[in-house]
């Protein structure tokens, strides 16, 4: 079986089958808590990463790159938070090159084929890179809006429906 998450909807039930694991979903229920019991993990992001960004000073890379400031900290908090709660793995958080901070995310450390890395600028203008591999397969303005959410955990589990 693929590493990809297939699912097929009926009037009663809904199946999900990724890994060789199988969920049965009632009609009715949410597709979200299905997804994430299908996706067992026990990789925890270490917070203290986002304590030590805000010690950073200007010129931390040597090049003269900005520190991240207060508030693309806080946004880089709650995207890890957001990650956390839809199952899906923060892979690493570091300083960007730009001023601000980047959040790596995928389903898995062992499936990196599919990850959104999500920069939370220093200016606000914060953005989603959705790759595949090593193409970048599309990128959006992170507005921490409930589209750009779902639009980013349904490409990383790589969902799609197919017929029952």
């Amino acid at each position: 079986m693929s590493n990809e998450i297939i699912f097929a909807s009926g009037l009663s039930s809904l199946v999900l089958a990724t890994s060789g694991l199988i969920t049965a979903l009632p009609a009715g229920e949410s597709l979200v808590q299905p997804i994430q019991a299908a996706i067992v993990t026990l990789h925890q992001f270490d917070r203290t990463k986002l304590a030590e960004l805000a010690q950073l000073e200007d010129n931390w890379d040597l090049e003269g790159a900005p520190c991240p400031n207060k508030h693309a900290i806080e946004r880089a908090d709650a995207a890890v938070t957001w990650a956390e709660t839809h199952g899906l793995v923060v892979e690493d958080v570091e300083a960007d090159v730009l001023g601000g901070v980047g959040v790596r995310l995928s389903v898995s450390p062992k499936l990196p084929r599919r990850s959104a890395w999500i920069a939370l600028m220093n200016n606000a203008h914060d953005t989603v890179v959705k790759t595949e591999g090593d193409n970048v397969a599309g990128h959006s303005s992170w507005d921490a809006g409930q589209g750009t959410k779902n639009d980013v955990v349904a490409f990383l589990l790589n969902v799609r429906a197919s017929a029952a």
